[in-house]
């Protein structure tokens, strides 16, 4: 796989979650591809205001043409319409560039972790494995049936059914399983509680995403401190105020 013709396929959500792991792998140690997928993100985020420019460029012009180079008898309503039109253009802006990068289902794609393998193996082997495969596979329907009808209530089995009810946007159950498993010793408990912020921000739950990374912040030696963060600086971007 070439990371680096990828990149944009990353930024936009179009890997495949196999994919997107091996991507986000490979991003933990590859600091040219991190750089590289950085500067794509900061580029795609520009693209969304710069053409504000081109748009007052335009209406500059507009109003050159209007008042030409001697004319003085360019009305007060005209240049009103213009800053109006510029500000209407500039609010537009801002309304497309947040819902596309802050908005609830923007965030919790962007900060969701794609599960990798638990790496613990019991008298469930064979359930785990398969469970494992069918998560690889995409196969949410059939992941979620397999687990409800064996009733499985291993916790490394659990894990990857929460992730598939939450990738199927069945996101009360997600919620309840993830919820079961932060009160476990479970391996990946830390996991599972960041897991659970992105369940209720999916859900558009954000009060509660946010009282859960709370949580995770104050904790001294949460695994997921850092991202938890990240994802509610995000929350409280001033910029949140202009999502439909």
């Amino acid at each position: 796989m070439n990371f680096l013709e990828h990149i944009e396929d990353y930024i936009e959500n179009k890997l495949s979650l196999k994919e997107r792991q091996l991507f986000e792998e490979e991003l933990k140690d590859n600091e040219a591809l991190k750089k590289a997928t950085e500067d794509f993100q900061l580029d795609s985020d520009l693209k969304d205001i710069l053409f504000i420019d081109q748009a007052r460029k335009e209406l500059d012009q507009l109003e050159i043409n209007a008042v030409g180079p001697n004319n003085h008898s360019f009305s007060i309503g005209k240049l009103l319409s213009i800053a109006a039109a510029i500000l209407l253009i500039s609010i537009v802006a801002l309304f497309i560039f947040s819902n596309n990068n802050y908005s609830n289902q923007k965030l919790a794609d962007n900060n969701y972790i794609v599960p990798s393998s638990t790496g613990t193996r019991s008298a469930n082997d064979l359930e785990l494995n398969k469970v494992e495969q069918l998560f690889v596979d995409e196969n949410w329907s059939a992941l979620i049936d397999f687990t409800e009808q064996s009733q499985n209530t291993s916790p490394s089995i659990q894990y990857f059914y929460a992730h598939a009810l939450l990738n199927d946007k069945k996101y009360d159950k997600a919620i309840k399983v993830f919820k079961n498993l932060t009160n476990t010793t479970f391996l990946f408990r830390d996991k599972c509680e960041y897991d659970l912020a992105i369940a209720y921000l999916d859900n558009d739950e954000t009060n509660k995403c946010i009282q859960t990374l709370n949580k995770i912040i104050e904790s001294d030696n949460h695994l997921y401190k850092e991202k938890s963060k990240k994802l509610l600086d995000s929350l409280n971007s001033s910029l949140r105020i202009f999502i439909l």
